[in-house]
């Protein structure tokens, strides 16, 4: 028993009176009593509702809706277990439990008593059609929810585990009563994340997987944060140099020089200018020579950054004749997105299947006006630069 949490039936009903007439109890709800008397009730709730639900609907199974955050969405708990359809209104939290199977193979146990459904049980239970009602959210996913976490999942945890996630689903459906109909709907869901199926989907995560151009939708909230911070201010006209003139190349050089900088490969400044200026790279470092000297190339060719593209496929190929450019000392790499997973710390990098799809969503998202899709393509291009979906040594 939790020590903030006291339950009527654990104490002669006496003593709990007495303790509650003294002041050294307080009501949650009837039956249920919390010995901290200075907390709002909503956070005692917060704090304890483990150990309250677990004890009201003992085997409960957390599924349905609650399942994508293993607790509360919108304030409500749904549960299902072997007992008839129940609510339980607590401050900050309503529990609406269904009867429905209790704990099944592949459900995790947690404290208290309760259970979280497996992947694939709760998969199943989301195939069910259900209403929202009296300002309450619907117990189970809608389509473009149910597909946005396949595709989630998919992207978490890879191909082989939606399979496995597939095969347990079909094993658990007789139990969930699932008919085949609603198995046959889970079955071309999954099979369109894994690219077998043919379908439509109102999810725009699962219809780019299902066309082979999967992204990461974290990295699309960034894009439109930064399309918005874009938008709010106004453009600057500069007038540039004339690319005709000293001025110019001298302006490329520098900006060629702090690029390389900036990511860690640096050279004095005659050194950068015997690399540019003279051909000469610097023994030993020929790579890194390269990089400085490639960056010169692009920034110092007016033509090649007026250059702009009409569509996806137009930025994907111009971001990879860049890089090319860039790393052409290092052939291997050159003109290639990356092909590992890397991170920073504690800051996981784009995943290598869904940076060129990445990409191209962002550009998308970067709005139609062309004013705007400049500046958003020269920032996308300076991730170049970055480890973020390319490989940069």
């Amino acid at each position: 028993m939790d020590n903030d949490i006291v339950f009527a039936g654990d104490v002669p009903s006496q003593t709990m009176a007495n303790r509650a007439r003294r002041g050294e109890l307080r009501p949650i709800v009837r039956g249920i009593y919390t010995a901290d008397l200075d907390t709002p009730l909503e956070d005692v709730v917060a704090r304890n509702w483990h150990t309250i639900v677990g004890r009201a609907f003992p085997d409960a199974v957390i599924t349905d809706r609650s399942v994508t955050t293993g607790g509360k969405v919108d304030g409500f708990l749904y549960l299902a277990h072997d007992a008839r359809d129940r609510e339980l209104d607590l401050p900050g939290l309503n529990v609406v439990a269904r009867r429905g199977a209790g704990p099944l193979p592949g459900d995790v146990s947690l404290p208290g008593g309760l259970h979280l459904a497996s992947t694939a049980r709760a998969l199943v239970e989301n195939t069910a059609a259900s209403r929202s009602r009296r300002g309450r959210p619907r117990r189970t996913l809608d389509s473009t929810e149910l597909d946005n976490w396949i595709d989630r999942r998919c992207r978490l945890h890879g191909e082989d585990r939606l399979q496995a996630d597939r095969r347990q689903a079909e094993a658990l459906a007789d139990a969930l009563s699932a008919n085949t109909g609603r198995i046959a709907d889970l079955n071309r869901r999954i099979g369109m994340a894994l690219g077998s199926r043919d379908g439509r989907s109102h999810s725009h995560l699962l219809s780019a997987r299902a066309a082979g151009h999967p992204y990461d939708p974290d990295r699309i909230e960034r894009f439109d944060t930064l399309a918005a911070a874009l938008r709010s201010a106004a453009p600057q006209s500069r007038r540039g140099l004339d690319p005709a003139s000293p001025a110019f190349a001298v302006q490329a050089f520098y900006e060629a020089y702090f690029s390389n900088y900036i990511e860690g490969t640096t050279f004095t400044v005659d050194e950068a200018r015997r690399i540019i200026y003279e051909g000469r790279p610097i023994p030993n470092r020929a790579a890194d020579s390269h990089d400085v000297l490639g960056t010169y190339q692009l920034v110092s060719d007016p033509d090649e950054m007026a250059r702009r593209a009409a569509n996806p496929d137009e930025f994907l190929e111009l971001l990879l004749s860049r890089h090319a450019t860039l790393l052409g000392g290092r052939p291997d790499i050159a003109g290639a997105f990356k092909t590992k997973p890397n991170q920073a710390g504690q800051t996981l990098f784009v995943s290598p299947e869904l940076v060129a799809g990445t990409l191209a969503e962002g550009w998308r998202q970067g709005g139609l006006e062309s004013e705007w899709r400049g500046r958003l393509e020269d920032v996308l291009w300076a991730l170049l630069n970055s480890s973020e979906f390319v490989f940069v040594p």
